[in-house]
């Protein structure tokens, strides 16, 4: 054991005296042994095992341990740079989407004020009325009917009210697309119909390419348009089917969308998948400043729900489909095919 540490560099007080062959990768790399180094390094290979990180998440994070072994930078202020990368791109999606709940319970408090304010005013109104026919002398009955009927309107407003209030509630703030919540109550409906009789179903995952550059060089607020714009998009396509009750379109969250297909939609997953794939190269979006056209392309995954699976594997099957798709170039689809288990590419940029 001895031989074998020296012949990597490696006392026998080393802590990596036991990986020997990851502890020769650090010395030919001239990584310090000494320093946080090799558990950075160890843990950015391990990522792609990840079940908690997203596929954009590991790719960002495996191009940090790409750059670490080029520049062969090892030193303490590289490796406070290196660790604040990494929180960053651990924390985005989580900060995405607090920043979204939070719009969200924004707009739902603002409006439920507003119900309030309208409904007391209601409330005000016939008060009002009922002192003024009372003191003019109007036959009490006449007096609660009236109010028996005021009464009905204000209950309908405030059931009517209630509902809207509960739709807002399963949509997105921005696009007006389904939120998450909507998503997860809609797929795991689905995977119970496929489960009780085979309804096919399908799930669609979506990412703007390089949408972090677009907010960088244009601002959030054409980020934002380019977000409405492919939404608008989104809902064109798949509006017939979404009233049907065949599909939703979800923002899955951040620059991420999803699509589940049931039913006959589910076997044009492909042709769905290329509509949207053509349709987002058309979108227009100019940047306010220079008035140049924002360039928008989309890496798709497409995966079918397969027996023995459950709806984290779907999505898993699909996130891996999509995360190939940006591997290899992005602005392409990629689908994972049963039982074969391959990624075939459907369609690559032109």
């Amino acid at each position: 054991m001895m031989n074998q540490n020296n012949n990597n560099g490696c006392g026998s007080d080393c802590i990596w005296s036991d990986q020997s062959s990851f502890c020769g990768m650090l010395r030919k790399s001239s990584i310090p042994l000494d320093q946080a180094w090799p558990f950075v390094i160890l843990w950015l290979r391990g990522i792609k095992d990840s079940t908690i990180l997203s596929e954009n998440q590991k790719i960002d994070l495996q191009r940090i341990l790409l750059e670490i072994l080029q520049q062969k930078d090892f030193s303490e202020a590289m490796l406070e740079e290196t660790e604040k990368s990494i929180h960053a791109i651990i924390t985005a999606n989580y900060l995405d989407q607090i920043r979204a709940l939070m719009k969200e319970m924004a707009l739902l408090t603002q409006s439920m004020h507003g119900m309030f304010d309208e409904h007391r005013k209601d409330i005000d109104s016939m008060i009002t009325s009922v002192d003024s026919d009372l003191q003019n002398g109007v036959n009490s009955e006449i007096v609660l009917e009236e109010l028996r009927i005021s009464l009905r309107t204000v209950m309908n407003k405030v059931v009517e009210n209630v509902n809207n209030l509960k739709q807002m509630s399963y949509r997105d703030s921005l696009t007006g697309l389904a939120n998450r919540r909507s998503f997860n109550t809609f797929l795991q409906k689905s995977i119970k119909a496929w489960e009780e009789d085979a309804t096919p179903l399908s799930l669609i995952l979506l990412d703007i390419d390089y949408f972090k550059k677009i907010n960088d060089k244009y601002g959030h607020d054409v980020g934002d348009q380019v977000l409405q714009k492919l939404s608008e998009q989104l809902h064109k396509i798949f509006h017939p089917l979404m009233d049907r009750g065949d599909v939703i379109v979800a923002r899955y969250g951040g620059e991420e969308f999803a699509v589940v297909l049931t039913g006959e939609s589910s076997l044009m997953r492909t042709k769905f998948a290329e509509m949207i794939w053509r349709e987002v190269q058309k979108l227009v979006v100019t940047g306010f400043e220079d008035n140049d056209r924002v360039p928008v392309t989309v890496s798709v995954g497409v995966a079918t729900m397969h027996e023995g699976w459950d709806s984290d594997a779907l999505i898993s099957f699909t996130d891996k489909a999509l995360y190939k798709a940006k591997n290899d170039g992005r602005n392409r689809i990629v689908q994972y095919v049963m039982p074969s288990g391959i990624f075939e590419q459907v369609i690559e940029k032109a």
